[in-house]
């Protein structure tokens, strides 16, 4: 809507309430009264009360423009808030998770190596000594003390080796241990994008069972199609001749005895 169009309306409807207002009773009994004032009295007042009623018509007419603009740009903003609260509470990726887990987890960590080379220090115990005590290696104390979380193990180590260092120095190795944010792995491992399901494992357990049956058909056609093989005979052998054994048998000669 431009100035002018809106200028146009507002005297349109100025002209339209100001001949409501000079047809009303009240303003013809206000004139009633002022035309026996005598002189141009009467007539000086009558000017000064329309024009006393233009104003006042126009001013309430402003005041209720600015009262529906300002319910229009409240209703605005009313619509645009929840847009704003959801983008600020917008839910975080797995990724973003991770990471701000992780972001969690060094500033623990450093806060923790902190506590252990002061510990260490305030009991004037050499990384040898500790070393020597806990069996930590040297490079794990010297990288919890130092912050350098890029040079620790792995988790479960990690956890350990705090428990053992803070029980050492007198300072709860377990409470320690435990205060350590948990690892999150940045994407679920999942098995090559399949999951096993219930139908999943009907078609195998049937594939399965027709496997078996179908061995045993086979199995059990292959031993029937076998020829028959029969017992083999005895050939009986001859009996041995004795009269030809007799005669085989070599003939010992015995010496007389000598006389004496």
């Amino acid at each position: 809507m431009t100035l002018k169009t809106a200028e146009a309306g507002l005297s349109s409807f100025v002209d339209c309430i100001e001949t409501e207002l000079y047809s009303s009773d009240v303003y013809c009994q206000v004139v009633a009264v002022l035309q026996e004032m005598p002189g141009d009295r009467a007539a000086q007042a009558q000017i000064l009360i329309k024009a006393l009623a233009s104003e006042a018509i126009k001013l309430t007419y402003k005041y209720f423009v600015q009262q529906s603009q300002s319910a229009t740009v409240a209703r605005e903003a009313t619509k645009s808030q929840p847009i704003k609260l959801f983008r600020k509470n917008k839910k975080l990726t797995q990724a973003e998770l991770a990471a701000s887990y992780a972001q969690q987890r060094q500033e623990c960590l450093r806060q923790l190596g902190v506590q252990l080379r002061q510990a260490r220090l305030s009991q004037s115990v050499s990384l040898e000594k500790l070393h020597n005590f806990t069996r930590v290696p040297l490079h794990v104390i010297e990288a919890l003390e130092n912050g350098c979380t890029e040079r620790l193990p792995e988790d479960v180590y990690v956890r350990g080796f705090i428990r053992r260092i803070g029980n050492a120095l007198g300072l709860q190795g377990e409470r320690l241990a435990a205060s350590l944010p948990a690892l999150v792995e940045s994407v679920p491992k999942a098995f090559s994008g399949f999951y096993l399901r219930p139908i999943h494992l009907y078609i195998g357990y049937a594939a399965l069972m027709a496997g078996a049956v179908g061995g045993l058909h086979w199995l059990a056609s292959q031993i029937s199609a076998k020829p028959e093989v029969s017992p083999l005979q005895t050939i009986p052998s001859p009996a041995p001749d004795v009269k030809s054994m007799i005669n085989a048998a070599p003939i010992i000669d015995i010496a007389p005895p000598e006389m004496m």
